[in-house]
């Protein structure tokens, strides 16, 4: 757990860099998109400036923009397309390192279940090698026993062995003796009575050892038995030793195959080691497989971006050449209408120099045929045919003009014709461009609206199994406080009927004690004869007397174990104080004396306070459950305003109309309607929409009139100084 802890802080700080540098780089691409903004604006400036001679120039220049353009497109979507792909295979590759990842925890926990039953295994191992070495300990201590007693026992037939000789020792030198005063009895008479005294004492001596031939025929039988159950005992220890020897040998095999399971479990540690160490390398590859999907991602938002500049840049520099080619078209139109006026004025031009000439001819011609030819003279004629032939040679230059202007003029007009074919290629062609680019922009957005509607739908259903997951969990915690709240009612009402039992008990105790001390204060002679009659008449209560005692003295052993200990819940609500039945008032012929009902009164006080401190720990464990399902039952509605809240703020448009009303009215009458529609709107609870009446009403208490804006809708909701 704190491996993933760590990882997760790592990664938590790692997205929070990754943030912080997307921020800057959103914030410089921002500062470029500007720049970029106003040098096209400063370029539109100056291509409106420009003049309508340089559109040649400019159509090239902006063919030459829209090839670099559709250039820089196709490498754009070249490169995303690899990203797409080197995206596809980093989701793929953390996907199967997540695979891995998990492979690897359950080899984990296979092996730490494995290691686990080893260890068990080891434990059951060890408790039985010592068991049988306990088992060799006692063996070989009652072989020890066993030795020492057979050589007290070797020792003890010795002693007899050499009893039994000194007694057969003493009893052939009776005999001898016998058989000497036999010899002498003849010679002497007298000591017959010795003899009788020597014969009674052999006779004696043959009874001893007589009774000691019989013990020692049965301490013999006893060696017998006793080497017979050393034999035993020597085949029980040779079968032990068997017994130990394959213990040893099997321990040394259960040692050895522990060593082997050591080293497996050391190589498995060592291998879970590993496995941890890759199972990191594979988070930390798929972290940075992740933070370089991210920076793809980033990178494909910004070439979308681009790719969008660069399409609203080429559409706006279409829309340009397209409004240059109609303009231009209208130019040619203007030029061709301006060339066949000029047509009509050469061929007019023509029509009246051919007239001129006819005029001027005929006029000269009259001049030769008039009466007087004499009037003019030579010089005037000269003069006449010199301006003839200034007036041709200017007309004749005119004319020179207007060919070489037709001729530019039809040069032009060819051009412009050829530059409106031109545009018109270009025109189609930028058409089918734009066309092709809009069909894959169409289908990028089908497809994005597609990834959309499956990410909702996955949303829409973890929404709905988180949403189904809080529900069965209230209703466990609901029947959990049900169930715990009828319990402890149960518990209080038994602690409160063994309360009324011992207070009933301590109230009887108490009336038995004041009667005790009411009869201690009777004259000594009422007392004796009363005594003397109850020890009269009642002779069985003597017995019942002595079965109360041993009551009595139960009840100082309990009154010593409760001194000694606290009383359990079970013994206390299981023990029972003494009966009615079984209390021996003073009036009887056994009397229980003050210092028992003293002790009974102290067991009584004791349950008390502990009944007491039990009853006070039950109502504090009460008033924690209870405050701990208020909890719960709040998050509940927290959590079911939330998603009640989640159902009315999707209408947006309308929740910022009803707040920024409620923000810009002034304090009033239509101010606090709107608060039950926020109440709806927003799911208040209870103590909040109690806050904001109780705002109202100070804010009416108050009298002041505060400034209409955020800063005086903020100062409505502030506490009063």
């Amino acid at each position: 757990m704190k491996d993933v802890e760590d990882s997760l802080e790592d990664r938590y700080n790692k997205l929070k860099m990754l943030a912080v540098r997307m921020k800057r780089k959103i914030a410089e691409q921002n500062n470029q998109l500007h720049d970029k903004e106003n040098q096209l604006a400063l370029l539109r400036v100056d291509e409106k400036n420009r003049n309508i001679s340089n559109s040649p120039l400019n159509l090239q220049a902006a063919q030459k923009e829209i090839d670099r353009l559709n250039d820089e497109l196709d490498a754009k979507k070249s490169e995303l397309n690899v990203m797409k792909k080197d995206c596809e295979n980093s989701i793929q590759e953390l996907a199967n390192s997540r695979q891995r990842a998990e492979e690897f925890k359950n080899e984990a926990s296979v092996l730490k279940t494995t290691v686990a039953n080893l260890e068990i295994s080891k434990k059951a191992l060890e408790n039985f090698i010592q068991e049988h070495k306990l088992l060799y300990d006692d063996c070989r201590k009652e072989n020890e026993s066993e030795k020492i007693l057979r050589v007290e026992l070797s020792k003890e037939c010795d002693r007899f062995k050499s009893e039994i000789k000194q007694l057969s020792c003493t009893v052939d030198e009776l005999n001898k003796k016998n058989q000497a005063v036999k010899q002498e009895s003849k010679k002497q008479s007298l000591l017959e009575l010795e003899l009788t005294d020597y014969e009674k004492s052999v006779s004696d001596l043959n009874a001893q050892l007589d009774a000691m031939k019989k013990e020692l025929g049965s301490k013999q039988n006893f060696v017998d038995q006793l080497t017979e159950e050393k034999s035993g005992l020597q085949i029980q220890i040779q079968l032990l030793e068997q017994q130990v020897a394959t213990e040893q040998q099997r321990g040394a095999e259960l040692k050895m195959t522990l060593d082997a399971i050591q080293l497996q479990l050391d190589s498995c540690q060592s291998e879970l080691l590993q496995q941890r160490t890759e199972i990191r390398h594979v988070i930390a590859r798929a972290e940075s497989k992740e933070n370089e999907v991210d920076n793809l991602k980033l990178q494909l938002s910004t070439v979308n971006t681009e790719l969008h500049k660069v399409q609203t840049g080429s559409a706006i520099l279409i829309e340009t050449l397209r409004k240059q080619l109609v303009a231009l078209e209208e130019s040619a139109a203007t030029e061709k209408v301006t060339r066949d006026n000029l047509h009509l004025e050469l061929s007019e031009l023509r029509a009246e120099y051919d007239n001129y000439k006819i005029r001027a001819t005929s006029v000269l011609k009259k001049q030769k045929t008039e009466a007087n030819p004499a009037s003019l003279s030579s010089k005037e004629a000269v003069n006449v045919l010199n301006t003839d032939q200034v007036e041709r040679e200017m007309l004749q230059r005119v004319v020179e003009a207007l060919k070489t202007k037709i001729a530019e003029i039809e040069s032009q007009l060819v051009f412009s014709q050829s530059e409106v074919s031109n545009l018109r290629s270009e025109k189609e062609r930028n058409a089918v461009t734009q066309t092709s680019v809009i069909e894959t922009m169409r289908q990028r957005l089908e497809r994005a609206e597609s990834e959309i509607e499956i990410i909702k739908r996955e949303h829409q259903a973890q929404v709905s199994r988180l949403q189904s997951d809080n529900q069965l969990l209230a209703s466990l915690h609901r029947e959990q406080m049900d169930g715990l709240k009828l319990r402890h009612n149960q518990e209080i009402l038994k602690l409160q009927n063994n309360l009324d039992e011992i207070a009933f008990e301590s109230a009887r105790l108490q009336k038995v004690v004041t009667n005790y001390q009411a009869q201690r204060t009777v004259s000594p002679i009422i007392k004796g004869d009363q005594r003397r009659d109850d020890y009269a008449m009642v002779e069985r209560e003597r017995g019942e007397g002595s079965e109360d005692g041993n009551v009595t003295h139960r009840q100082r052993e309990d009154t010593e174990n409760d001194s000694r200990k606290p009383i359990p819940l079970e013994l206390l609500l299981s023990s029972q104080l003494v009966s009615e039945d079984t209390v021996v008032f003073p009036n009887e012929s056994v009397m229980i004396s003050y210092e028992q009902h003293r002790e009974s009164l102290a067991i009584v006080e004791k349950r008390c306070k502990h009944l007491a401190a039990l009853l006070a720990e039950s109502e504090a464990n009460e008033a924690r459950f209870s405050q701990l399902a208020d909890a719960l039952k709040e998050e509940i509605r927290r959590a079911e305003r939330s998603e009640e809240r989640q159902k009315h703020i999707e209408n947006l448009e309308y929740l910022k109309n009803v707040v920024l009303k409620f923000v810009t009215l002034p304090r009033g009458e239509e101010r606090s309607r709107l608060v039950p529609v926020l109440t709806t709107l927003l799911r208040l609870s209870p103590l909040e929409v109690q806050e904001v009446h109780q705002t109202f009403s100070r804010q009416s208490a108050d009298g002041v009139v505060r400034p209409i804006g955020w800063g005086g809708v903020f100062n409505y909701f502030a506490p009063n100084q």
